[in-house]
This record gives C-alpha cells, structure tokens and sequence, in this order.
C-alpha cells in the first residue's frame, strides 16, 4: 500500500518462518482525525513463494473511534426585536419577565456522549437559559436605575471523558423608559421678596430632579395658566423673574403652580403640577429704587 494514500498500511514481511495462519498488523502512518476521516478502506494482498506466485486480495476497512478533543462552540445570534449594537444586545427595561433575549447555538464535532453539551448562565444575572433550543430569556424584571448593563457569561460543558468546556459572553445594555417622573424636593416653598424690584429680577429658583437619563431626564419649567402675577419662569433652569415692579401695598402675596415636564418620548407618564408658593412682602427691609 502507499504512504501517501492512507493513515495505516500493511507492511510486507519476508520473515522464513512465517506460515500460513500468520497475522501482520497495520502500522500507523500519522496521526488520525475522526472528524476529517470517520472512515479507512484499503486492500491487502498476500502472494505466496511458489512458481509461478499465487495471490489473493481483501479490502480493510476501519472504522476510527471518536475520542473527546473538541471543546463545544457557543455562538450568540440575535432573535426578534431586540436590537445590537456594538456588539451589545439592548433590552428596553419595561420588557416583560421571560422575555426571550438571543438565541444560543451550540456545536460540538465530536459523536455521541463526547458530542452531547449541556449550557448554563453562570453568575448572578436575571437572565436564564430555556433548554433545547437554548433562548436566552429574562428571569426578573429589569431596571435601568439600579442596574444599567450585565455581562451574561454562558457556559458549555460536553459529557466526554473527561468533559471539555468553554464559554461565551453577551453584553446586554438595559435601555432607559421614561417610567419616572420629575420630582421636586419641596412640594410647597415660600419665599419672602422685597417690593419695588428691578424688573427681571430673580425672584427665586425651583429645581426639579428625574432618575430618569437622556431626554427622558431633561426637565421643561412651566407655569400654570391658573396663576397670575407678573412673574415667568426659565423653561429650562427654573428661574422665576418678575416682570415688573412688586409693590406690597396692592398686592401682599401670589401664589404660584410650577410645572415640570421631562421630554421623554418613550412612555407617557402623567405630571402632577407642583405647587410653590411665593410671597412679595418682606418684612425686615424695604427696596428703594
């Protein structure tokens, strides 16, 4: 047989004392993959010594065992809506429990218990594993305040022995919901502000905080319609300036509601106007203009 041709051979032997029940076994050319060659077939030829020689041929075919020497391979494939940037899967915070997330492919070159992987999401992540298919899905509710990515670390294991195994990561980004409304720190201020002011004056300034983040954080400052008063407010820092002069003597006390709206798009989520209260008189001093 050649060299050349196949992984193993018949040697020829010139051995006197062989008879005719001798064996002769196949050496080894190099080293063997199961997973390029599951499968070897070549012929033997014995010939004999007498004149003129006889000769008879077989065909050997063998069979190559699988031994456990591949590790599993984990590819991560996104599903559904859920979109990926930058290599990162970004799930929107509002999305339910058991939402499925990726999907997860496994493959394995070798055959039977060697080829068999089992996977698990290893760490203390709300995301789990369903089998067969192997979709990444959500386990707990997320939120974006408390926790803005996760590296998901997935993990396979093959029933070899002994097993092999290797891993794979997803990074999922929690999209931010407009779910949290503007909120102020005082629910009623009073303030005390001197008559006969400089027109646009400061008379004082509100802020208003949201744990929200982008635009879903960017607060808008409005006045009620329902106050009156010659005051207006900055939209976007909170400023409230008067318009004109105060005079206490025709009017002591105006009472103002401040609105503050964020310019989230994502969710609408009622705002409830926030009173503050403001007052013109002062009871220490007076202005002189």
């Amino acid at each position: 047989c050649s060299r050349s041709t196949t992984a193993a051979c018949l040697l020829p032997s010139t051995h006197p004392s062989l008879g005719r029940n001798t064996l002769i076994y196949a050496d080894v050319l190099h080293r063997i993959d199961r997973e390029e060659v599951a499968q070897l077939k070549f012929t033997v030829m014995a010939r004999d010594r007498g004149q003129p020689p006889r000769t008879d041929r077989t065909t050997v075919v063998l069979a190559v065992r699988d031994e456990n020497d591949n590790v599993p391979v984990v590819e991560i494939r996104k599903i559904g809506r859920i979109l990926v940037r930058d290599g990162a899967a970004l799930v929107p915070e509002n999305v339910l429990v058991d939402t499925p997330v990726a999907l997860v492919q496994v493959s394995d070159r070798d055959q039977g218990e060697n080829g068999a992987v089992t996977c698990t999401v290893v760490g203390d992540v709300p995301f789990t594993l369903k089998p067969k298919k192997y979709f990444l899905h959500t386990s707990a509710l997320l939120d974006y305040e408390a926790t803005k990515e996760y590296s998901v670390t997935i993990v396979a294991v093959d029933s070899g022995s002994p097993s092999l195994s290797s891993n794979s990561s997803l990074m999922v980004r929690v999209v931010d919901i407009n779910d949290h409304a503007p909120v102020f720190a005082q629910s009623n201020v009073e303030v005390h502000f001197a008559e006969n002011n400089g027109p646009g004056e400061r008379v004082v300034t509100v802020v208003a905080t949201d744990a929200d983040s982008g635009k879903n954080a960017e607060i808008a400052y409005s006045l009620d319609p329902a106050s009156n008063g010659p005051f207006y407010i900055d939209v976007d820092n909170g400023d409230i300036r008067a318009t004109g002069i105060l005079d206490r003597e025709q009017r002591e006390r105006y009472e103002l509601r401040v609105i503050a709206k964020d310019k989230g798009t994502t969710l609408c989520v009622p705002i409830q106007p926030m009173p503050c209260r403001f007052k013109s008189f002062l009871l220490l001093r007076s202005r002189i203009n």
